[in-house]
This record gives C-alpha cells, structure tokens and sequence, in this order.
C-alpha cells in the first residue's frame, strides 16, 4: 500500500498466498493498524521550529508516556508498608507456641 496498491489488490494478493481471511475483515485489521500508528505518531515528540534551526540543538530523548497497570497496586503496597501493623497469612516463618 506505500508503493500506491489498493487495499484489494494487496488482500487479493496475500489472499492467494494463502492468507484466508475475509476481505471485510481484513478492513478491519488494516483500518485498526492505521489508527494504531497514526496516534502513536502523535505522541512522539516533536522539534519546534526554532530548535530544528539551531544545528547544534540536540533533541532531548524523552520516555514515552506510557500507563502503568500496576500503579494501583505499588499505591497499596506502599501505604500498607506505611502502617504499623502487616499481617502475612501465609508466612512459614509463624512461631505461633513460645
């Protein structure tokens, strides 16, 4: 498709090299793909005009924003820490007779 093919003539193509999978689907898949990677070019950072100008300008790498799934859980875990008490049921270090 970067060389200027139409969507059906490369499903067509990978179709009879054995890919079975139905054209509306492949839509789907090639529509998801676009999005995919137009909204990761959005995030990347840009050059502003002005430090694309200066030759010496070096750009600053910078990490990308990404959620973290387990945040939530490094919250409580931390809090928990904070508190006096912690009570681990499944400790083998139990002396429960002194």
């Amino acid at each position: 498709m970067a060389t200027g093919k139409k969507l059906r003539e490369v499903w067509e193509a990978v179709h009879a090299d054995g890919f079975d999978i139905p054209y509306p689907q492949f839509r789907v898949y090639v529509s998801r793909i676009r999005s995919r990677q137009s909204r990761q070019r959005r995030s990347e950072p840009s050059l502003t005009p002005r430090a694309a100008a200066d030759s010496r300008a070096e750009p600053q790498p910078q990490a990308p924003a990404t959620a973290d799934p387990f945040s939530n859980l490094r919250e409580q875990r931390e809090k928990k820490q904070s508190d006096g008490f912690t009570y681990d049921p499944f400790s083998i270090q139990k002396q429960l007779i002194d």
